[in-house]
């Protein structure tokens, strides 16, 4: 998601070969204000973690999900489509991982039964 920043400053110039279409129809003040609320969300989400808040770990992997959609969708048919598909994939491997150990668990004051 951070990723539109650039696109949104500097337009297409500076990234013609790793445009995607769908980049193309929305506007630079669209893309920057969708950075900076995505950026916004993502350090409300990391501070809601950091205090033990149980929605806040689900939100961040819920969040990972809908970014590798929202790449999955944007860079359809470029060679970013799968260097961006596998890293977000792998992200949010690691999100989920790490937010739902048995400690982490314990952490968010939770029980959750898909913890083993």
């Amino acid at each position: 998601m951070m990723a539109s920043l650039p696109y949104a400053l500097w337009g297409k110039d500076i990234f013609v070969e790793y445009w995607a279409d769908a980049l193309l129809h929305l506007s630079s003040t669209f893309l920057f204000l969708w950075a900076f609320l995505s950026s916004l969300l993502g350090l409300l989400i990391g501070n809601g973690v950091l205090k033990g808040k149980d929605g806040a770990r689900k939100l961040a992997v819920g969040y990972c999900l809908v970014a590798t959609v929202i790449g999955a969708v944007l860079y359809k048919a470029t060679f970013v489509y799968w260097v961006n598909l596998m890293g977000n994939l792998a992200f949010t491997a690691v999100m989920w991982f790490f937010l739902f150990r048995r400690n982490a668990t314990e952490f968010f004051g939770g029980e959750d039964s898909l913890v083993g």
